[in-house]
C-alpha cells in the first residue's frame, strides 16, 4: 500500500513555509506521494480574491521541481462549482484505491473543521494531518480521533502578509522560492490588490 499526502491550499502565493510543510509530511508520514491541489472555487472565501489558476498553477509547478515526491494536480482547477474537499479526497480513492490518504491542513483549518463539508467522510477516507500555526496547537485535538501532528515549529508564513509586502514594494527573499518570486514579479502579481 502506498502512501499519499494530499496538500490542497490557495497556494497565493506557494511559500517557503509550504514547501517545509510538504517535505516534513514526506518524511514523517513516509510518503510516496505528496499532491499539491491548488483550490478551484473554494467555498470559504469568494474567487474574485484569488489569483488566476494560471498564474497560482504555475507558481505551485516551480514549487513540485523541488522534491521528486511531489506532484501537483489539477482536480480542483478543473472542477466546476465549490472546490469542497470531499469530493476531492472521494476522486482521490477512485484514482488510488490502493493508496492510503493523508489530508494535510493547517492547525487554523482543523479549528473550522467542522464546519467543512462532511467532515465525517473526510475523516473516513483520510488521515487528517496537521502543521502547526501557533504555540497552542495541541489544543484543538479532538480526543475520538486526534489529527498526527507534524513536528516542528509552529510555521509564521502568511500568503497574505506575503502578498501585503509585495503590494509596499518589500521583497519577499525570505519567504519565497527564488523561481516563485521572480514568476512573481515577472507577472506583476499582488501590485493592484
Amino acid at each position: 500500500m502506498i502512501r499519499l499526502g494530499v496538500f490542497g491550499g490557495s497556494f497565493d502565493p506557494p511559500h517557503l513555509g509550504h514547501l517545509r510543510i510538504a517535505q516534513i509530511s514526506c518524511d514523517h508520514l513516509a510518503l510516496s506521494r505528496l499532491l499539491w491541489i491548488p483550490t478551484g472555487s473554494p467555498p470559504h472565501k469568494p474567487s474574485s480574491e484569488l489569483s488566476a489558476s494560471s498564474h497560482r498553477q504555475a507558481m505551485v509547478q516551480l514549487m513540485v521541481k523541488e522534491d521528486p515526491r511531489f506532484e501537483m494536480d489539477l482536480v480542483e482547477i478543473n472542477r466546476e462549482g465549490p472546490s469542497y474537499t470531499v469530493d476531492t479526497i472521494r476522486l482521490m480513492e477512485a484514482a488510488f484505491p490502493e493508496a492510503e490518504l493523508y489530508l494535510i491542513i493547517g492547525e487554523d483549518q482543523l479549528r473550522v473543521f467542522d464546519t467543512w463539508k462532511d467532515p465525517t467522510a473526510i475523516r473516513n477516507s483520510a488521515r487528517l494531518t496537521c502543521y502547526k500555526r501557533t504555540q497552542l496547537a495541541e489544543a484543538t485535538e479532538e480526543p475520538q480521533e486526534p489529527p498526527i501532528w507534524l513536528p516542528g515549529e509552529p510555521m509564521e508564513f502568511s500568503s497574505t502578509a506575503i502578498r501585503d509586502g509585495i503590494r509596499r514594494g518589500e521583497r519577499q527573499s525570505v519567504s519565497l522560492l527564488p523561481a516563485v518570486e521572480a514568476y512573481i514579479k515577472s507577472h506583476d502579481l499582488y501590485l493592484e490588490r
